[in-house]
């Protein structure tokens, strides 16, 4: 099978490690495997060497927005016939519109992957609408929850599949042996993570227990954040450390794993922390990815959006209950199992094969 992957980079983010991921899986299974992205970054996620690469700019990338469309939907169309795929997968709004635009009347089979909350992937009437119309002519989409499949119309939705990420080996390698220390959470410094609502929910706890709060990873709002936590008094307590290439030490060893996003896809923090049996608490945040994979008092806790008053509850409980929260963290590890590497690529080949062949 010759199938052709495109995304608009994959040196960071989710959607980028799951489609480098997929390729490589797709390539040491001898298919012929080619990879499209905007450019080629300095770093990006690990390709395996039989994986054919394309890009649409040779590093200029200038001109308006109009403009360079344009110019990946020609390059795209240009690709698409020099590698000849028999299916392609194409993930993330501008990706998917550039790639269906750009492949009209082609012959081969299609298939998009919606990777987050509809209304926030799609957040004006025009690109609702364009989502909703163009799906249809695709001959597979994949979401990664029942919510995200549910905003779409019934023939998207009866020709579509549910997949989940998959998860590093090594995450379900990693037991942590030891004392359990500090409050973690790992992710872009950005909106939609919300970090100010949890450091509010922590200062409400803060005189409550030793633990600190670890804030890993890098973004535009650093400085508001850093300007919150001082004006709170959390400077001693609330921490910044920014990257780390260290994730199974920094979650792995952790007593609670939170996650505070106002909306979400599938959390690929929040599965590698299940995946090592940290104990954790998340928001119920759209489109239903953190309830998709934890029960709320089962294998995790569960906590309404943008409520510190809540969170900080929950933070509070599982910190005085280890045991219960410890047990928790066994089961998730149990249910992680769902998110291992085979199983995920085995979804993924039956349902390219089913749309291949039907």
């Amino acid at each position: 099978m010759r199938i052709l992957f495109y995304i608009s980079n994959i040196s960071f983010g989710g959607a980028g490690r799951v489609m480098s991921c997929l390729a490589n899986q797709f390539a040491a299974a001898g298919d012929d495997v080619a990879l499209v992205t905007v450019r080629k970054d300095d770093r990006e996620y690990r390709l395996d060497d039989n994986v054919v690469r394309f890009t649409l700019t040779d590093g200029e990338n200038s001109g308006n927005k109009i403009t360079k469309n344009l110019k990946f939907i020609s390059t795209t169309r240009k690709i698409c016939k020099e590698f000849k795929p028999d299916i392609a997968i194409s993930f993330l709004p501008e990706p998917n519109f550039r790639f269906l635009l750009g492949t009209v009347g082609m012959r081969f089979k299609k298939i998009v992957s919606v990777r987050c909350d509809p209304p926030r992937e799609y957040p004006t009437k025009l690109l609702q609408i364009a989502a909703k119309n163009l799906y249809k002519f695709t001959d597979g989409v994949v979401f990664q929850t029942p919510d995200a499949r549910d905003w779409f119309g019934k023939k998207i939705r009866d020709n579509s599949e549910i997949i989940f990420n998959q998860v590093d080996e090594r995450f379900f390698d990693a037991k942590f042996q030891g004392e359990r220390k500090g409050i973690v959470t790992a992710g872009r410094i950005d909106p939609i993570k919300n970090h100010a609502m949890l450091v509010d929910a922590f200062s409400k706890i803060a005189d409550k227990t030793d633990e600190n709060l670890y804030i890993y990873g890098e973004g535009r709002l650093r400085k508001p954040l850093e300007e919150q936590i001082a004006r709170l008094g959390l400077t001693d307590r609330v921490f910044m450390p920014g990257n780390t290439d260290d994730i199974i030490g920094t979650v792995g060893s952790a007593r609670l794993f939170v996650l505070s996003s106002d909306y979400e896809g599938l959390p690929n923090a929040l599965l590698e922390a299940l995946a090592m049996g940290v104990p954790s608490i998340s928001t119920d945040c759209p489109c239903g990815g953190p309830r998709m994979v934890m029960n709320d008092g089962e294998n995790g806790l569960l906590a309404p959006i943008k409520d510190a008053d809540v969170f900080a509850e929950k933070m509070l409980w599982a910190l005085e209950h280890p045991d219960e929260m410890e047990k928790m963290g066994q089961c998730a590890a149990e249910k992680a199992q769902a998110f291992q590497p085979d199983r995920v690529y085995q979804m993924w080949r039956d349902y390219v094969e089913k749309v291949i062949n039907k």
